[in-house]
């Protein structure tokens, strides 16, 4: 819109909160980023907005975070944060089996459909269409940043989640609460051969994921 026509119409008025969310905070928020301490909703807050919409929402595909700690030095706790819980409606062993066959697959298709999301709180656009050479958002008007909405990452601790769920040494380990560890003991052994079962299937899901592999090949091509 031309100046001109802004200053001959009456109801005419600036979208202040448009031009500092999608035009001033942006820039600002990248410049501050090497500042520990700072996030955008500070930064919105700072220049008037409202920060409740600029808290960072979890965005599934977010790369440059994934190797701040050596994924042995993860807590079960933090990796499975996100994770899905398995949804248990059968107690025959082999209706679970199958159950977690189905989840683990939506899981895979899940990842395979590849949809992005903009980082930008206010633009969010959702696409499965990503640029070859660029992670820019795709609308002309955003500056935002694409990112993959369920990452091979996700998959994988989905499937590391998975596979707890009937590790037995682990849940004598962490056996607390209501259940004794003699109590725990008790039913591990009895189902030991259903629990061993049931991990391998995941193990199975676990192996065709390349992120739990190192190709040295690969790795020391170039020397």
């Amino acid at each position: 819109m031309h100046p001109d026509e802004v200053r001959r119409g009456e109801d005419v008025k600036v979208d202040f909160e448009y031009y500092l969310s999608q035009q001033v905070l942006p820039p600002v928020e990248r410049l501050c980023d090497p500042i520990e301490g700072t996030d955008r909703a500070h930064i919105a807050e700072c220049l008037g907005l409202d920060a409740s919409k600029f808290q960072s929402a979890p965005v599934a595909g977010s790369q440059e975070r994934d190797f701040v700690s050596f994924a042995s030095l993860v807590s079960d706790k933090d990796r499975f944060r996100d994770a899905e819980s398995f949804l248990l409606e059968f107690q025959s062993k082999f209706r679970i089996q199958s159950s977690l066959h189905t989840q683990i697959r939506q899981c895979i298709a899940r990842y395979y459909e590849g949809w992005t999301v903009c980082d930008e709180e206010i633009c969010q656009n959702r696409t499965r269409s990503v640029a070859m050479h660029s992670r820019n958002c795709s609308r002309p008007e955003c500056t935002g940043t694409v990112r993959v909405e369920y990452s091979d990452a996700q998959v994988y601790n989905q499937l590391l989640y998975f596979r707890s769920l009937f590790d037995g040494a682990k849940a004598i380990e962490h056996a607390h609460g209501s259940f004794s560890r003699g109590d725990v003991e008790a039913f591990v052994h009895v189902n030991q051969d259903f629990l061993s079962s049931t991990m391998r299937l995941v193990d199975g899901y676990l192996n065709q994921c390349g992120r739990g592999w190192v190709e040295l090949n690969t790795l020391f091509a170039s020397l």
